[in-house]
């Protein structure tokens, strides 16, 4: 979007507009802030279990309108990345509770668990997080007195790269280099009641449904409850980062303007997709996506989302795009029984463009 102003001479201090703001980055990094995030890049790519466990009896970890109830278990975290743990599995006995705080929500959710409750129990479960989970669980715990699955973390990677398209990894490694990291946490469920493929998340980056519970079962694929957080939070904790440190420019608007505004990278973007079937039946994406007017260092994960026959739209994966290039791929939704209304991108205006 084209941004048009007076020329004037005037004093721009920190309370700059929100407009220029949200066009205004400044993102250099030295040789060895490159070296360091490839090395942790890797290590979450490739994360194992990590020394520490801890034994659950009764701990309640409550994230938004969802609760983890621990009856009984151990809960085995995943080796530290720069001193952060981002993961944890737990083997034992737990329920999951969800209350959503719509009607609308509420009885969507009824569609998969058939009752006015949502009561899920679980044996197995998979946490990925930048937030207080591990110094809450830790807190909680007394010393273990069994192990933990190590395949639970693997089969969490194995998820997220080949069945839900979902870099979650990059994810994580952006929220650990941040001067302001958030709070995200992602949770695989292995659930006995209604679905052993559930996901549930909390999402601070999304500028809505930052809470989102859905399954990827090839038989209950879905997005079942997804809100806007519920629980207070602090201003500009929530929604699409626009991130300045201190800075002051003595200028003219038209010079601010042409060096920060119509000088700032704004890609436009091209979709184009196709939905159809495999001779077994198969629902398959064909889809490019092109990224437009930017210099070849630009890279932005872009959300892909399909709207379902039922009207629900649930986010599929997010493509990778670097430079002004095209991203094609072909996906199969063996999850799906039926063909999607049509795929899309910016359906929650999650990315910044001008178009």
């Amino acid at each position: 979007m084209p941004a048009t102003c007076p020329h004037r001479s005037v004093r721009i201090s920190h309370s700059v507009s929100l407009i220029a703001l949200s066009l205004l980055t400044v993102a250099q990094r030295s040789r060895a802030q490159d070296t360091v995030a490839t090395a942790m890049y890797a290590a979450l790519r490739s994360l194992t279990l990590g020394s520490e466990s801890v034994s659950l009896s009764n701990v309640d970890l409550k994230r938004d309108a969802g609760t983890f109830r621990f009856r009984s278990g151990t809960v085995c975290f995943a080796a530290p990345v720069n001193d952060k743990i981002t993961g944890a599995v737990f083997v034992g006995d737990g329920q999951f509770l969800l209350d959503p705080p719509f009607e609308s929500e509420r009885k969507t959710l009824q569609l998969l668990t058939k009752g006015p409750e949502f009561n899920e129990h679980f044996e197995r479960l998979l946490l990925r997080f930048t937030d207080s989970t591990y110094d809450e669980l830790k807190k909680a715990g007394a010393p273990p007195s069994s192990g933990c699955d190590a395949n639970l973390l693997k089969d969490g990677q194995t998820v997220t790269r080949h069945k839900i398209k979902r870099n979650l990894e990059l994810e994580i490694l952006g929220e650990l280099l941040s001067p302001q990291p958030r709070n995200l946490f992602v949770a695989f469920i292995h659930g006995k009641n209604y679905d052993d493929k559930e996901i549930f998340e909390l999402d601070p980056n999304q500028n809505a449904a930052q809470v989102d519970f859905w399954t990827y079962d090839e038989n209950k694929y879905g997005d079942w409850a997804s809100f806007n957080f519920t629980e207070p939070h602090t201003p500009g904790s929530v929604g699409r980062q626009v991130r300045m440190e201190h800075h002051e420019l003595d200028t003219t608007f038209e010079k601010f303007f042409n060096e920060y505004v119509y000088g700032t990278q704004l890609p436009s973007y091209k979709f184009d997709s196709t939905l159809g079937t495999d001779p077994d039946g198969t629902v398959v994406l064909s889809f490019k996506l092109s990224q437009f007017n930017v210099d070849g260092k630009f890279a932005m994960l872009v959300p892909i989302y399909l709207e379902l026959e039922d009207g629900r739209v649930i986010m599929l994966t997010r493509a990778p795009v670097i430079g002004s290039t095209t991203f094609s791929d072909k996906v199969s939704l063996k999850a799906l029984k039926t063909k999607p209304r049509r795929a899309m991108i910016n359906y929650h205006y999650d990315v910044l463009a001008s178009n």
